[in-house]
């Protein structure tokens, strides 16, 4: 209780400044909780992106930037040859990138109703080809698509 001459005594003083510490402990793990859940989703499907593309994250820096960066990918079988022509957009849906990846090992042959690219390894080993940062792109069932204009540089890191 409040003396008359509206000075708080110690107890209350103590009291007051306990739920003043734990309110700001809640509201810094909401906070952080927040960005944690935000720098996690993915954003949605702009209107330019193929219907079939999937978000691949950016691979993680030292200064974390939100929303968390990644590219949209998506891979078709070319009609003439075991080859994909795979593209890549930004999160603006700005296409970043379109080019000819072959299977790894050239051995395995990727059907097109085999085609899951693997969300979790994609974007572990990339290449940089005129201004875009190309992904190796790891397929659920074990095969690899490398960009070709890259395979030399590549080959050797996906062992």
């Amino acid at each position: 209780m409040q003396p008359l001459d509206g000075k708080m005594d110690l107890e209350e003083l103590i009291a007051w400044l306990g739920k003043a510490l734990l309110a700001s402990i809640v509201l810094i793990a909401a906070i952080v909780w927040g960005a944690y859940w935000w720098s996690n989703t993915p954003p949605g499907r702009p209107s330019g992106v193929a219907p079939h593309a999937v978000w691949i994250w950016a691979p993680s820096v030292p200064v974390p930037r939100l929303p968390r960066p990644g590219t949209w990918i998506a891979c078709q079988k070319t009609s003439t040859s075991k080859d994909f022509v795979c593209s890549l957009w930004n999160e603006s849906a700005r296409k970043t990138y379109e080019g000819t990846f072959v299977a790894y090992p050239k051995k395995d042959s990727v059907g097109v109703s085999t085609i899951s690219i693997d969300t979790h390894l994609t974007g572990s080993r990339s290449a940089i080809i005129g201004d875009a940062v190309v992904p190796v792109i790891y397929l659920e069932n074990g095969p690899k698509l490398i960009p070709l204009e890259a395979y030399d540089r590549l080959v050797e890191s996906v062992h």
